[in-house]
């Protein structure tokens, strides 16, 4: 055999065993897939719109907190960008929506808390920065949202503790979607985890 045919002979051998690699591992992903628990695809679907949502909002309260123009164009979700956009407009923005929701607009963006709808505890905690006002609100996940917001604390929206809401919140779901109440023990807020198993 000449040294040709055997760099030829080599090469051969070289892209045969290139091949036999990229199937193997093609076959061994689809086998990773096709045991991969069901609500694996729930679960995730849910947890990367939660935790986008949350990247989101902070966003948005760190424009409300610096007027910074930035930030707007690092939201995902084209209606997310269009209310930070609206803040930015400031009043232009509180012409939209029903008569509630624009007085609630101008309570927020004039700082005035008796500008709002009447007992409307969200808007009198946000408007006045005041966080006493969130201890009116029903379910604790929405009074814990209530004082972020009206505290004006971005952090906490990508916290850890945010994080792991995020992560009770995409079990609940998967629980939802396929009927296993099983996942229901990985939510770790007790509240939640009774409503999954409810």
């Amino acid at each position: 055999m000449n040294d040709i045919e055997k760099r030829k002979s080599k090469k051969f051998f070289f892209i045969s065993a290139l091949i036999f690699i990229l199937v193997c591992a093609g076959m061994l992903m689809i086998s990773i897939y096709a045991i991969q628990p069901k609500y694996k695809q729930h679960y995730n679907q849910m947890l990367k719109e939660c935790l986008q949502e949350n990247n989101d909002k902070y966003y948005i309260m760190m424009i409300q907190k610096t007027g910074d123009a930035q930030y707007c164009s690092k939201i995902n979700r084209p209606e997310m960008t269009g209310l930070c956009n609206g803040i930015r407009t400031e009043g232009l923005y509180c012409t939209i929506g029903s008569e509630e929701e624009i007085k609630s607009c101008l309570a927020q963006l004039e700082k005035n808390p008796a500008l709002c709808p009447e007992e409307d505890y969200w808007c009198m905690a946000l408007a006045s920065g005041d966080t006493s006002y969130c201890a009116q609100i029903q379910g604790n996940e929405f009074r814990k949202e209530c004082i972020t917001y009206a505290a004006r604390d971005a952090g906490a929206l990508i916290s850890e503790e945010a994080k792991k809401d995020c992560e009770d919140k995409a079990y609940f779901y998967a629980a939802e979607m396929t009927g296993n109440k099983e996942l229901c023990s990985k939510i770790s807020r007790i509240e939640l985890r009774n409503a999954c198993l409810g």
